[in-house]
């Protein structure tokens, strides 16, 4: 279905409704944070699926919820999601005639709306490796935002078919790298490229800066070449001699206490992985001038000092605290010592935040916490331990709110084996990924052990702590929603469906014509009149997903005179890498054997030939050849194949025959009103593969 852009609308009433975010700095911190909440704020996407590990020709069972992050948005969440599955394989570069590692969409869907929620499923294509794939959704909203603030997670891909071929291939001994590139995968007799070592470490002074002369705390993140933390421990060095020593917890998440009396010529850190594979990272200097926030969460609350450094001269400061919906809280900053101590009470769940920002929206310092949520009581029990195959099962839920009131909920139940379907626990659950995993920068690792009740509660705020200060939260830009500088978005909240696009004539864009539209599966047609500018649009459609359209183009007067009508493109969010934070499982024989017998049995046509075979006698002709000539074949050069209609895919077919064949041309005058071709040599024969041969 195609759309059109709504954002133009959505524009145009932001500019009228609030002026104020053309005209920032006339409002006051609070009007300017509400008017972005109200009308700009993202929306976040969480994706359930049936299970992690598939195999192709399965099908990903999905159920997604859709949020506002502000409670005070003024537009409700989008009526349709996109889901796209990205998977890596081994493709052809023509360009550079090499073999690549391609990750891409290998398929999509989109879902609409029904009861409050996005219920649908993709399906795994059949010719897709063993490996992690990753599965992405999305909004036309979430467009306006960086691809990685999308939805996405882990999901395991198995191909027991494959896999069999290759290992056979690999027996042999076949090392032809063009027979693996056809199925996609890696020649495994190819030389491999080394992966380069690598330790990215940060070093995140609390607040954004630190200060001679007091307590400050540093927090600390390492990855490695692969883009997840990795455990270190290194020496911070002042001026080449060792301050102090360190260690990182699983995650390469730490902090550092220091104090210095004065600034060092240098400080750097000397930072090793267990293996000894040693990095020197660069470490933040304090600084002279700055403004500090140093906060501390307990059980019950949070305490926070704000203290300035040689701040003269910077008046109008204030204190705000805010979450994904308002500035809750508005102080004037004096630049004298501040301690506040506040409940937990007094905040929403999930990130909230505490800056020292001046009247005219700059930020001098910024620290994150994390408010954890009430915490429910929720059981999931069954009749019975154990089950025969296909005998039914009655599953008991049972929610309640702390205070023991029950609770209403939606629910999803999956069957998996733990051996067949494999659960690794280290992707999001509904809770995580809304209230952390969406606004933290980077991969947060094993998300749910932040949210599990059997471990203290101690434990798991030091632990969330720790990870506001070393991943940081930059979901908002602060500075420019104050200064009322937030980019207006390209894309805007689809609620309906649309086909747009425009006619064109002989030579130019057509201006009088009528647009038909047919969608012969549910008995749907219109028409209309294009507009002065050779555009149409066919707004408010409502129909499934897939929906097959035929758009077609007469003259007013009913004449069929050559228009064409030209579709504007879909368009869909820009790829993007996505961390692998799952470990793919070596899968047993029994489960090869199996999926396999249920592959075929199912109907999987998915067929590798591993050995030649080698048949003597006279030629017949092939099924697939082309040519409509018995016992002929075309030639190299003669057939021009999908691969090479790529650039021509906007041409009609006779613009297409006088753009590739010179002497061909388009007669001056018309037949009837249709144009024909004219040839300026001798006669030419042409024949459509499918369609009756003509001479020209």
């Amino acid at each position: 279905m195609k759309r059109i852009c709504y954002s133009f609308i959505l524009v145009a009433f932001l500019l009228k409704a609030f002026p104020g975010l053309a005209m920032g700095q006339e409002q006051g911190l609070q009007e300017r944070f509400l008017s972005y909440s109200k009308l700009l704020s993202p929306e976040k996407l969480y994706i359930s699926t049936d299970r992690e590990s598939y195999r192709v020709g399965d099908t990903i069972w999905l159920k997604g919820y859709l949020k506002n992050n502000s409670l005070l948005a003024e537009f409700p969440e989008s009526n349709y999601i996109y889901v796209e599955l990205f998977s890596s394989m081994v493709e052809k570069n023509h360009n550079t005639e090499t073999d690549e590692n391609v990750e891409a969409v290998r398929c999509r869907v989109k879902i609409k709306r029904a009861d409050g929620t996005f219920s649908g499923y993709i399906p795994v294509p059949e010719n897709l490796n063993t490996g992690i794939a990753v599965l992405r959704g999305y909004t036309y909203w979430m467009m306006n935002r960086s691809p990685e603030y999308m939805f996405n997670k882990n999901i395991e891909i198995r191909n027991p078919m494959k896999d069999e071929v290759v290992d056979a291939m690999r027996e042999r001994q076949v090392r032809e790298t063009y027979k693996y590139t056809e199925i996609g995968e890696k020649n495994p007799f190819a030389e491999t490229e080394n992966t380069k070592r690598d330790i990215d470490i940060q070093f995140m002074p609390e607040s954004g800066r630190y200060v001679t002369g007091q307590n400050s705390v540093v927090a600390y993140k390492a990855i490695d070449e692969t883009g997840l933390g990795t455990k270190v421990n290194g020496t911070l060095y002042k001026d080449g001699v060792p301050y102090c020593d360190f260690e990182s917890d699983d995650s390469g998440m730490g902090l550092l206490n220091l104090y210095f009396d004065e600034i060092p010529d240098e400080i750097y850190a000397q930072v090793s992985e267990s293996d000894g594979f040693s990095v020197r990272a660069d470490f933040p200097k304090p600084q002279e001038r700055a403004v500090v926030i140093n906060l501390r969460p307990d059980s019950s609350g949070v305490s926070i000092l704000v203290s300035s450094r040689n701040m003269q001269g910077c008046d109008s400061l204030h204190i705000v605290m805010y979450d994904g919906s308002e500035i809750y809280l508005n102080i004037p900053y004096n630049l004298q010592k501040a301690r506040y101590r506040m409940d937990y009470a007094y905040f929403s769940s999930g990130i909230n935040n505490v800056a020292v920002v001046d009247g005219k929206g700059n930020l001098y310092a910024h620290r994150s916490f994390f408010v954890f949520p009430p915490q429910n009581d929720i059981s999931f029990t069954t009749d019975r331990q154990e089950y025969g195959p296909m005998e039914k099962v009655i599953c008991t839920f049972d929610m309640r709110d702390s205070s023991g009131a029950p609770l209403s909920g939606d629910f999803s139940v999956a069957v998996s084996d733990d051996i067949y379907a494999p659960y690794s626990g280290k992707n999001h659950n509904i809770v995580s990924y809304f209230l952390l995993g969406s606004e933290i920068d980077g991969v947060v690792e094993h998300p749910q052990k932040y949210f599990d009740s059997s471990i203290p509660l101690k434990e798991r705020i030091e632990a969330a702590d720790l990870l506001m200060l070393a991943q940081r939260w930059r979901y908002y830009s602060l500075p420019e929603i104050l200064k009322g500088e937030s980019e207006f978005p390209y894309f805007g909240k689809e609620y309906t469906q649309s086909i747009s696009g425009q006619v064109y004539g002989l030579f130019k864009t057509a201006k009088k014509s009528i647009v038909t539209f047919i969608a012969p599966s549910t008995g749907f047609s219109a028409m209309g009149q294009l507009d002065t500018s050779g555009w149409f649009a066919l707004n408010g459609l409502d129909f499934p997903d897939s929906t097959q359209f035929i758009v077609g183009a007469v003259g007013l007067d009913g004449m069929k005179r050559r228009f064409t009508p030209i579709l504007d493109p879909d368009i869909f969010a820009i790829p993007f890498s996505y961390p692998k934070y799952i470990v793919p499982q070596k899968y047993p024989d029994s489960y090869k054997v199996a999926a396999m017998s249920d592959y075929y049995n199912s109907g999987g046509e998915l067929v590798y030939s591993i050995d030649p075979v080698y048949i003597t006698g006279r030629r017949s002709p092939e099924k697939n050849n082309i040519t409509p000539l018995p016992y002929y074949r075309f030639k190299e050069g003669d057939y021009v194949g999908e691969e090479a209609l790529k650039p021509y895919q906007t041409y009609d077919l006779l613009t297409y025959i006088v753009t590739t064949c010179p002497p061909l041309r388009f007669a001056d005058s018309t037949r009837n009103g249709a144009r024909y071709i004219e040839c300026r040599t001798k006669r030419i024969i042409i024949t459509f593969r499918n369609f009756i041969n003509f001479a020209l």
